[in-house]
């Protein structure tokens, strides 16, 4: 949890001196609608992901994401729906069309009959309305295992918490 608040405090400074530095502002409608894979030694996912929400001077887009996604979370084939809160901080560059972005999202995890905690931490950059983000991913649910009992032979079920961590990579277009 410690490592979620640094960025979290990082991107508030930031945005908060560049919001402090701006006189004319403009809110505005903002999708940011992407796919793309996630993966870490034991897992591989793919998902899809929109986000709705404002846009404050070009710069600050908060909003609420839904997405879908399929993978090896828990087991094969798992089919998973994270709903999260996400904030977006563009760079400003006026010399190029390209702007450099850092991304938070922070939610819920909701898979077959449990949930647990979604969070990303990415950096890329919009060209136009195409995005490109890659950086870290982070969950936590629980999981039942299956274990062989030594004396009985018989199949015992325990539920236990994992944490998936890993890297992602996301394409996308952005409204």
């Amino acid at each position: 949890m410690k490592k979620l608040i640094l960025p979290l405090i990082l991107i508030f400074f930031v945005s908060s001196y560049s919001f402090s530095q701006e006189t004319n502002s403009t809110i505005k409608y903002s999708n940011i609608t992407e796919v793309g894979y996630l993966f870490n030694p034991s897992s591989f996912n793919c998902e899809l992901t929109t986000v709705s929400g404002i846009c404050l001077n070009n710069r600050h887009a908060l909003g609420v994401g839904l997405g879908f996604g399929v993978g090896n979370f828990v087991e094969s084939g798992t089919i998973y729906c994270p709903v999260y809160l996400n904030y977006r901080f563009y760079f400003q560059n006026t010399t190029r069309r390209i702007k450099p972005h850092l991304n938070l999202a922070v939610g819920a995890l909701l898979l077959k009959e449990q949930t647990g905690l979604y969070s990303t931490f990415t950096s890329g950059f919009k060209a136009g309305a195409f995005t490109l983000s890659g950086g870290l991913f982070f969950c936590m649910h629980n999981e039942m295992v299956r274990y062989i009992d030594d004396y009985t032979h018989q199949a015992i079920f325990r539920e236990e918490m994992q944490y998936p961590l890993g890297l992602m990579i996301k394409l996308g277009l952005n409204f």
